[in-house]
């Protein structure tokens, strides 16, 4: 009688199949996380202002991002309009979360765009379809959002270590701003994509802001921000439409 077959690794069944797929795909694969384009609502506090080219590249630089394969800036910059966003968004595909956008200037590869140098969220489906769909440089982390005339946002490592706080005061209002598309590149990752963003602003008021920012904190050349000319917004209706990236590589 000849002796049995050896165990074998093959999967006895279409099912079976399928699980091991599952088992096998990365934790960031675009099916874990709905489809582009995005269309998020929420509310928004913003920061743009001039800086210097050098601190431009201090605020793009690569240390910022969560993959080693992040794009060498070798890229020219077009211009040092740096922007901050501290954005809470109240629906979004992936449910309501807290990011900090933070953009040091627009650079050009084939065509302009603002680069996003860092991106803190508070919602594990928003890093993973960022990551995975976009390229763009996500980390997790805690916010505390205080609201009011005098609203704040406090951001912080997921073990605790203060990273930025930001403490805004109104000073007047504009009823509405439509913003064009924006393109926007992102450079986390083998890849260098372009998109747009497409905001619409409603309820805005200007403000005066204040950063606290530690020294040992990775933000740390944002103080340049409110060095020189500079305008904050309180955006109390926004909405924004992601949309599809584009490879430019």
């Amino acid at each position: 009688m000849p002796p049995p077959d050896p165990p074998s690794d093959r999967p006895d069944s279409v099912a079976d199949q399928s699980a091991a797929n599952t088992a096998a795909r990365p934790l960031w694969s675009p099916r874990h996380v709905p489809p582009p384009p995005w269309v998020l609502r929420g509310s928004a506090l913003i920061v743009v202002g001039r800086v210097a080219r050098a601190i431009a590249r201090q605020i793009a630089d690569s240390r910022f991002a969560p993959s080693p394969h992040h794009y060498p800036l070798s890229l020219p910059f077009l211009g040092s309009l740096a922007a901050v966003a501290f954005v809470q968004y109240d629906a979004s595909p992936v449910g309501p979360y807290h990011e900090m956008m933070v953009s040091p200037g627009l650079i050009w590869h084939t065509v302009p765009g603002a680069l996003i140098a860092r991106l803190p969220v508070d919602n594990q489906q928003s890093l993973l379809g960022g990551r995975a769909i976009w390229g763009l440089p996500k980390t997790m982390a805690d916010f505390t959002w205080t609201a009011g005339d005098a609203p704040s946002v406090e951001v912080r490592e997921p073990m605790g270590t203060p990273l930025i706080q930001a403490r805004f005061q109104r000073r007047g209002s504009w009823p509405a701003l439509l913003v064009p598309p924006l393109p926007i590149m992102s450079a986390c990752g083998p890849r260098l994509q372009v998109f747009t963003v497409t905001p619409l602003l409603r309820s805005v008021t200007r403000m005066r802001v204040e950063f606290e920012i530690p020294d040992k904190s990775d933000f740390v050349p944002l103080r340049n921000l409110l060095r020189g000319p500079h305008l904050a917004l309180c955006v109390e209706m926004l909405r924004l439409r992601v949309s599809t990236p584009l490879d430019l590589l």
